[in-house]
């Protein structure tokens, strides 16, 4: 069994190989070549967070499949600790043994953007320059990276709920990309006349309205992850080319999505594709320059399942990796 720490998959898993990964997983997705139970958690009872579990399985590309599962607790960040703490497990699918452990929080930070990046390549237009980032965390700075993958990225602006960590962000992509960078008072400034807008904010209640997007703007929306919160407005939901990485999990899980749905301003039809019908050819995605697309995301288990494979093959050709026997050779009693 190998053990591939955060700093491993900080080392194994770029962000090219990550989106790789993604995309086979979202075609596998959607070609019912997935199995992904609906995620399960519970609120802690000391402290402020939740413990979530997410088992499944995902027939990838060349033959492969990853078999497994993600642990994982969602507490606030401090200095020392990330958001999102946790562990992919993943199994041999003939031997049933434990074939890797992988350090989760960390896996979180890229697969999200990675994913993100694959739906900006499909739905944003090629000439799109600008990008809007509202949160200055880690997703934040991941999906800078990320998206300037597919983008040729020109100027940047970015939004959080402390001017701290919104003028650190800035500090920081002025020095790694060396374009213009702005720190904004609010949203609306935010977002104006942005190409591309990425939600990846904790806001239980909308903080981006329509009237502010302007028209042919891709929005990723992955900040809320559970039914109770939301980033965007009803008009933002039921104004949008809506995409999903998953139908089925959006219905249950979507805040946002079931907001819209309750409030009577679509119906249950209002999903155009999931992402990997578009990579199917089953959609085609973007309808025209003025159209406004946006993808939703909670996170589904295929991409940690993906994301973690594509680390565990990449450990076995670098040769990083820690081995830990599990299950030892001795005959059972």
């Amino acid at each position: 069994m190998l053990v591939i720490s955060d700093r491993h998959v900080r080392e194994l898993l770029t962000y090219e190989i990550c989106m790789e990964a993604i995309r086979e997983s979202l075609k596998a997705v959607s070609s019912d070549k997935a199995i992904q139970p609906m995620r399960q958690m519970f609120r802690l009872p000391n402290v402020q967070g939740i413990l979530g579990w997410m088992p499944g399985y995902v027939d990838l590309a060349s033959n492969e499949n990853a078999l497994g599962f993600k642990l994982m607790s969602v507490v606030p960040a401090t200095k020392q600790r990330m958001v999102h703490n946790g562990v992919v497990v993943l199994f041999d699918e003939l031997s049933g043994h434990v074939i890797a452990l992988v350090e989760a929080g960390l896996l979180t930070v890229i697969r999200t953007p990675a994913a993100s990046a694959v739906a900006t390549d499909l739905l944003a237009r090629p000439e799109s320059r600008s990008l809007a980032v509202l949160g200055a965390g880690h997703q934040a700075q991941g999906h800078l990276e990320a998206i300037s993958k597919v983008r040729k990225i020109q100027e940047i602006k970015v939004w959080s709920l402390n001017p701290e960590s919104a003028n650190a962000f800035s500090a920081k992509a002025i020095k790694q990309y060396g374009i213009k960078v702005t720190a904004c008072m609010d949203v609306q400034e935010a977002v104006r006349g942005a190409d591309i807008i990425c939600t990846c904010t904790a806001a239980t209640d909308p903080i981006l309205k329509y009237e502010w997007i302007s028209p042919g703007t891709h929005l990723n929306v992955v900040g809320s992850s559970i039914p109770m919160t939301a980033e965007i407005d009803n008009d933002v939901v039921s104004k949008t080319s809506f995409f999903v990485d998953h139908k089925e999990t959006i219905k249950v899980q979507g805040g946002e999505y079931r907001r819209a749905l309750e409030a009577g301003v679509i119906n249950e039809n209002h999903i155009q594709a999931e992402i990997g019908e578009i990579l199917l050819g089953k959609h085609s995605g973007r309808q025209s320059e003025d159209d406004i697309t946006l993808y939703k995301s909670v996170g589904i288990v295929a991409y940690d399942l993906a994301a973690a494979h594509a680390a565990y093959q990449a450990a076995l050709q670098s040769g990083l990796r820690v081995d830990v026997e599990l299950v030892s050779d001795a005959q059972l009693p």
